[in-house]
């Protein structure tokens, strides 16, 4: 059994808003990175990945970073960042490649994109959708979240998949749906899933290391390694 996150049986629900959060490091985005590149080079579908500030974005399309740890998944293909546009070509030689535009990188704080034709997109990434504590969320940003959706989708069953560490369960998105996680690893909810993911083998490993051996028994153990809320806590509970 793989010790990082799988998307697969979250995929199975079918859900069209789904919330997964888990520990640091099992693998969330580079699982959702990968599907991206697999679903355009085998189905054609493209994705919009979604950050909420500007300076987010800014830092993984710099020097194309965004590809920087899977492009040895994909030996025969090149990438590159135009813009806001992510490209696959085939290939090991950017100079010589015939660029496909596949994935869209927008920051939540900027203005709606009006007019959006994408009607190969079948899918919405979210990455950190729960902000570290110190991190502001947007004003009545689901709502402009929701606005942003809704101009992609234009009335397509397009799926969103928010991505997070376990920060808390407390937060502004779960309030508007009125959803919460509950004690399992999925939670459903009308038309929403919620995973908290969670593989044992990563725990392990994690613990095994010097870092993990060097934090055991800490805060931020719990938080990075054994997957519990950096935030939430039951001080005040009797």
């Amino acid at each position: 059994m793989s010790k990082y996150y799988s998307k697969d049986q979250l995929l199975g629900y079918n859900k069209l808003f789904n919330f997964v959060t888990g520990a640091r490091g099992i693998g969330k985005t580079y699982q959702f990175k990968c599907w991206a590149i697999r679903d355009f080079l085998n189905n054609g579908r493209t994705c919009w990945w979604i950050m909420r500030y500007a300076t987010e974005i800014d830092a993984i399309i710099k020097d194309s970073r965004f590809f920087a740890d899977i492009t040895d998944r994909f030996s025969d293909h090149v990438f590159k960042i135009d813009g806001s546009v992510g490209y696959v070509g085939e290939g090991s030689d950017p100079k010589h490649t015939v660029w496909q535009p596949f994935i869209t990188f927008k920051a939540l704080s900027e203005s709606a994109i009006k007019a959006i034709s994408d009607p190969a997109c079948n899918k919405i990434v979210f990455d950190e959708f729960i902000p570290l504590p110190g991190i502001r969320y947007l004003k009545n940003e689901v709502e402009r979240f929701l606005e942003l959706y809704f101009t992609i989708s234009r009335g397509r069953d397009l799926r969103a998949f928010f991505l997070a560490n376990n920060v808390t369960s407390a937060c502004p998105y779960y309030t508007y749906f009125k959803v919460r996680p509950g004690d399992s690893e999925f939670t459903i909810e009308g038309d929403i899933c919620i995973q908290n993911a969670r593989t044992a083998a990563f725990t392990e490993s994690m613990r095994a290391t010097r870092f993990g051996q060097l934090v055991a028994g800490t805060h931020y153990a719990d938080y990075a390694i054994e997957n519990e809320s950096l935030v939430d806590t039951n001080s005040f509970v009797c």
